[in-house]
């Protein structure tokens, strides 16, 4: 006696469900706002009309073909006959193969949106940006979709500088998102914080121990970026609103492994030896006068036309007994190195006009002397950041 199919409501997926797909996705879990289900369709059940709770599934109906032009590991599935030793509820629905996937059911509708062409399109690399493509990454390493990687491990580099420039590119353009947001809020309007809009450094090196060799060249400004926010500093913290306003960023430390820490933490060690060997060491090329210094001629603002003066040249002692300190108590509040160093360098082009201080008295050449050693320290800096952190 022949037992028929017994029809049985089930979640199916409303935008890849498609009526011409000749292949089943079945994913444990429901499905979001954003990856909504039509719970009108029906598949059927096993000949007797057991089955286990299929409220907690949901049903993709997709074209094998394209699954399997795309991974081998798709096609390999597909390949394998389904039976009732395979799966204790072989579905079976107009003749479609059901292929059971283990994964969360938003991360599968985001690798349909890529496969099918649907998927959002980012102008640039964001917290917003970077949740879609974590997941799509994951699956498409799982299901050996080489394309997918080829196409979206870029999206996440490229949203991380590689050169000295491209930082200092970036961090300007930090500070910008930053003064506007501050000047748009102080105006009762609403918008980001640089917080929400940046990626939190510790996820993107969690996201690095799946794709070690794709995401090695960013790791060196990630974990530069990740060692200059206080520790301390959370959403949650009294402080956060003033640091987040002047565009700080907040990072997950717990998201860290053992060994990331401690790439963390003696980075952070030989960016004080350099910086100690390079700066405060008394004996450094950068605290010496400059060749030529001694002219010290300059004209006062009163008299342009006036015969110059000679003054003592006050160019190496302020070296050793200002801007030396002054950078030691900025790193003392959390700066970056390189952020020290490029204001540095704009208060002595600016001679003292910011107010920090005033190097009225610093000959020409020693100004460019000092403007010159700094800048290569940034870059010598830049350049040593992968040793600093062994990445």
């Amino acid at each position: 006696m022949t037992t028929s199919l017994q029809p049985l409501a089930v979640k199916t997926h409303s935008e890849f469900f498609f009526n011409d797909g000749n292949a089943m996705l079945r994913v444990k879990g429901s499905a979001t706002a954003n990856a909504s289900v039509d719970a009108t369709k029906t598949l059927c059940s096993t000949p007797d009309g057991s089955s286990t709770s299929d409220t907690t599934y949901t049903y993709f109906r997709v074209h094998k073909s394209i699954l399997s032009d795309l991974s081998d590991v798709f096609s390999t599935m597909f390949s394998i006959p389904q039976s009732e030793s395979q799966s204790s509820d072989p579905f079976t629905y107009e003749g479609c193969d059901m292929v059971e996937l283990h994964d969360d059911v938003s991360d599968v509708t985001k690798l349909m949106k890529v496969i099918y062409g649907r998927a959002p399109v980012y102008k640039r690399l964001s917290q917003t940006s970077f949740d879609f493509y974590v997941p799509v990454l994951r699956l498409a390493q799982k299901y050996d979709m080489q394309w997918i990687l080829d196409t979206y491990l870029p999206c996440v580099t490229e949203g991380w500088p590689t050169s000295l420039e491209d930082w200092d590119a970036l961090e300007q353009e930090v500070q910008g998102i930053a003064e506007r947001s501050r000047r748009k809020r102080s105006q009762g309007a609403s918008l980001p914080l640089v917080d929400d809009i940046f990626v939190e450094p510790a996820s993107i090196i969690g996201l690095a121990r799946h794709f070690p060799s794709g995401l090695r060249s960013i790791l060196p400004a990630v974990y530069y970026h990740l060692s200059r926010i206080p520790p301390h500093m959370h959403r949650d913290t009294s402080a956060y609103a003033n640091y987040a306003d002047a565009g700080g960023c907040t990072a997950n430390r717990s998201l860290l492994l053992a060994s990331e820490y401690e790439a963390l933490y003696s980075g952070q060690a030989a960016m004080g030896k350099f910086f100690f060997e390079s700066i405060l060491n008394p004996f450094t090329k950068i605290s010496a006068a400059a060749t030529g210094c001694g002219t010290g001629l300059k004209k006062s603002k009163a008299a342009l036309h006036a015969t110059p003066v000679t003054v003592t040249c006050s160019g190496s002692a302020y070296w050793r007994e200002v801007m030396s300190q002054r950078i030691l108590n900025k790193l003392g509040n959390n700066a970056g190195f390189l952020d020290v160093l490029k204001r540095m360098v704009a208060d002595i082009r600016s001679n003292g006009k910011s107010g920090a201080s005033t190097e009225a008295d610093m000959c020409s050449e020693c100004k460019g002397h000092l403007i010159g050693g700094l800048e290569r320290l940034r870059y010598e800096f830049w350049q040593e950041l992968p040793k600093f952190f062994k990445v």
